[in-house]
């Protein structure tokens, strides 16, 4: 997925638009790859505690027993390769990110 089109998919301009609950949420449940690039272009970008917040917020949204069907619906439709691929991407830019930040 090119830079545009995923500023467009999380409905962003830039990454300092990154800041709602819908962002993170629509980033960790894309089913498109998105390159390590762009990954962390948008990362490091995105202000820290804002990025740990949204984090946060999202598995405390998935682990509320109200959400857990939906969530495990949500999980069941995914592609392991698409899962891994994404979240190995967005680990890797969070790691790279606050190592630069050290």
């Amino acid at each position: 997925m090119e830079k545009e089109k995923l500023y467009e998919f999380l409905d962003i301009e830039s990454p300092v638009d990154f800041e709602y609950f819908e962002n993170i949420a629509a980033l960790l449940e894309c089913d498109e790859d998105i390159s390590y690039d762009d990954m962390f272009e948008l990362i490091s970008q995105v202000d820290t505690e804002t990025l740990i917040m949204l984090i946060d917020n999202y598995f405390d949204v998935l682990s509320d027993p109200k959400n857990l069907d939906t969530a495990m619906h949500t999980v069941a439709q995914w592609d392991d390769t698409d899962v891994y691929e994404n979240m190995n991407a967005l680990g890797e830019g969070v790691y790279i990110f606050w190592g630069e930040c050290d």
